[in-house]
């Protein structure tokens, strides 16, 4: 089930599920470098063993990243530090193209970096379909970092895409992905899209900006709660500090509704 109401902005909060957190520290003897140790950040990933951390210098570093194990990527700041959409997308594990996908029960937690489209394809062959997908039992810890421009080039309105982060898939694909101090913006879908009962979504302490074309703000099969971000100009389930939605099995706590 999706939902779209117009603009607001706040935590979106799904059913918690027991999962295994990933510590912020990370040792840094077992520290990954790119491109300096590492000619891309996805051959850092592949070479990563579990609690590694990748440490990505500043600059665009144009390719797609898939994440399937328990590891760290720090960049030098989310204006400096930029994983950008190639021109060609592949389609990653859950069968959707994307920029950063995190899946096989993996835990990641980027930070200091932006994610960044657009992309260039069209709606039958390659289009962008989200910025940050999170599936099969992954979990994503993204703070203090940037996911922009998650739409192609030119503009393509393709059903369900283009949409900033993406958690689970049904029937059974879970994800996870607390969202905190982050800066979310120019998506043509959806700020984040949640799938299957025990998948899990939290954006709190960011500021959201849709694209002036955005079809809506969450799609949820799960409950959800809104409070204690900024809001710019983006549809979710809250409109003025008013409630205008509420499907069935979500929670919504009202947030101010001054920007």
């Amino acid at each position: 089930m999706r939902t779209a109401a117009r603009t607001g902005l706040g935590a979106v909060i799904a059913t918690v599920w027991p999962l295994v957190l990933m510590s912020a520290e990370a040792n840094p003897s077992h520290d990954l470098v790119a491109p300096k140790n590492y000619p891309t950040i996805q051959a850092a990933a592949e070479a990563a063993e579990p609690g590694h951390r990748i440490r990505v210098r500043p600059g665009v570093h144009q390719e797609q990243v898939l994440i399937d194990k328990y590891v760290s990527i720090t960049g030098s700041g989310g204006r400096t530090t930029t994983i950008l959409a190639p021109r060609t997308l592949v389609a990653g594990e859950g069968g959707g193209t994307s920029i950063v996908e995190i899946h096989n029960a993996a835990s990641a937690a980027p930070g200091q970096l932006a994610v960044s489209g657009p992309g260039s394809g069209a709606c039958s062959d390659g289009a962008l379909g989200s910025g940050v997908p999170v599936l099969g039992g992954a979990r994503l810890d993204l703070g203090h970092a940037r996911v922009t421009r998650v739409t192609d080039t030119p503009a393509a309105p393709c059903p369900h895409s283009a949409v900033a982060a993406f958690v689970g898939d049904l029937p059974t694909r879970t994800g996870s992905v607390p969202i905190h101090d982050t800066e979310i913006s120019d998506y043509r879908g959806s700020v984040v899209t949640v799938l299957n009962e025990r998948s899990s979504a939290t954006i709190v302490d960011s500021t959201v900006t849709g694209h002036p074309l955005s079809t809506d703000g969450t799609g949820f099969v799960a409950g959800a709660v809104v409070q204690d971000n900024r809001r710019v100009g983006n549809h979710i389930g809250v409109y003025a500090g008013r409630r205008i939605r509420r499907p069935a099995g979500i929670h919504q706590r009202v947030p101010d509704p001054s920007p």
